[in-house]
């Protein structure tokens, strides 16, 4: 058996230093894929409902309680 995984980071970028730092260690990661776009942090509890395992606070801490998912929070 072959056991797929992906790893989805879906956020607002309030440091630009950060998210290159993340890209860098990232680039060459298939299975990582950075979603830091208007577009995707608008609606990124929308996403919630797909995912296995939610990591964040507040209100992406309840909605992942919420949808039933394994929360983990920093």
């Amino acid at each position: 058996m072959v056991l797929i995984t992906f790893l989805a980071i879906v956020g607002y970028v309030e440091d630009e230093a950060v998210l290159l730092e993340i890209e860098e260690i990232v680039k060459d990661c298939k299975n990582i894929k950075l979603f830091v776009t208007p577009e995707y942090c608008i609606e990124a509890s929308e996403l919630i409902r797909y995912s296995d395992v939610v990591i964040g606070t507040g209100r992406s801490y309840m909605e992942g309680m919420s949808y039933g998912k394994f929360v983990f929070f920093p």
